[in-house]
């Protein structure tokens, strides 16, 4: 992660607002299939090609972006979406208050030390974490040429179907907040001339961090190469892309200390003690569960629930703590397995609520 090149973008951020391409619609859809719910975090959203394709999708939208000048182009082109200052390693967002969070051609440019926690913080149990790139596809032979004439700095392995695969296989691997990613790739395309897209190009973060000379020679050579190429030197043509999309779920620590415990089960639990207690007292939340006698297994884990959100943190027992874990546990394995449809009055959702969850809330 060059810093050089993260903070490069601001002084060119008409640029990259006018040039860029937004995300294929597919790719979105897909990111998003396995979220709880509809909200959703855009970080390091740049100037809004994301952020729109979000709008236009029926999403509640919060964007985040660390550079002032591309939040102020963001603001300008979305001025009803919430945008706020912030990044990845520092979300002024609440705990557990998004379904999703989102990240187009930003998610490398992460501390993930840092930023997973933060990440896994203000997502909800079953939150979905994915990473959007736009890549040229190179299996196209005058895309491919370009590539070469370009150079590394221009178009890199992060930029191609087959590099982006093997460039982002490390990303999610090893954190404990995550589960396994899963990837995908999506038909893309944007119409371009040659000029419109040496712009493009002249926006990517290792031109915006050139030498004046080397940028000058290298837009040059790229000028010269669309120039000749049949498909490109005439009017407007289609510069094929993907959209290609990393996701994972947010898991929870497979061993958590006492503060994560407490932080975890307060996150995964939404329902006050009032709440539970009320609902426990009805046939529905009787009758949801795995019975062991004539008390589901679930009822009887609500009922110890409500005696732990009405103790105070200093008199919770090492039992108190254990059972937390245990509910945790069983909220993040439950969510996984939403069914399709309407839930709110599904076996499913009861016997999440007897957990302290409420999936609708």
């Amino acid at each position: 992660m060059d810093p050089d090149e993260r903070l490069s973008f601001g002084a060119e951020a008409a640029a990259y607002a006018a040039h860029r391409p937004d995300y294929a619609a597919a790719a979105v859809r897909w990111a998003l299939g396995p979220a709880p719910g509809p909200r959703v975090l855009d970080l390091g959203a740049g100037t809004g090609k994301l952020t729109a394709t979000l709008v236009e999708h029926g999403f509640g939208v919060t964007a985040v972006e660390p550079d002032p000048a591309m939040l102020a182009e963001l603001r300008r082109s979305q001025p009803h979406v919430r945008a706020r200052p912030g990044s990845a390693e520092a979300v002024p967002l609440p705990d557990a208050s998004v379904d999703a969070v989102l990240a187009g051609n930003a998610l490398h440019w992460f501390d993930p030390a840092v930023a997973g926690p933060e990440i896994a913080r203000v997502l909800a149990p079953g939150g979905v974490l994915a990473g959007l790139w736009n890549v040229v596809d190179d299996r196209v032979g005058w895309v491919a040429g370009l590539a070469r004439v370009a150079g590394p700095a221009v178009i890199g392995p992060r930029d191609t179907p087959g590099g982006w695969r093997a460039v982002t296989s490390e990303i999610l691997r090893g954190t404990t907040w995550f589960g396994s990613p899963e990837r995908a790739g999506f038909p893309h395309r944007q119409r371009r001339t040659a000029a419109s897209l040496v712009a493009t190009l002249g926006t990517r973060a290792g031109m915006l961090v050139m030498p004046p000379r080397e940028r000058a020679d290298t837009l040059g050579r790229i000028r010269a190469f669309l120039a000749q190429e049949p498909e490109t030197a005439d009017g407007e043509f289609t510069l094929p892309m993907l959209t290609c999309v990393l996701r994972a779920r947010r898991g929870y620590p497979s061993r958590m200390d006492d503060e994560e415990t407490r932080r975890e089960f307060g996150t995964s639990v939404n329902m006050t003690a009032r709440q539970l207690d009320d609902w426990l007292g009805t046939d529905e939340s009787k009758a949801a569960g795995q019975h062991e006698d004539s008390e589901s297994i679930g009822h009887k884990s609500g009922r110890r629930i409500v005696e732990i959100l009405r103790k105070k943190k200093d008199d919770l027992s090492e039992d108190d703590l254990a059972h937390m874990r245990k509910v945790v546990g069983y909220v993040h394995r439950h969510l996984a397995q939403r069914p399709s449809g309407d839930v709110e009055d599904t076996t499913w959702r009861h016997s999440l609520m007897n957990w302290g969850h409420d999936p609708l809330k």
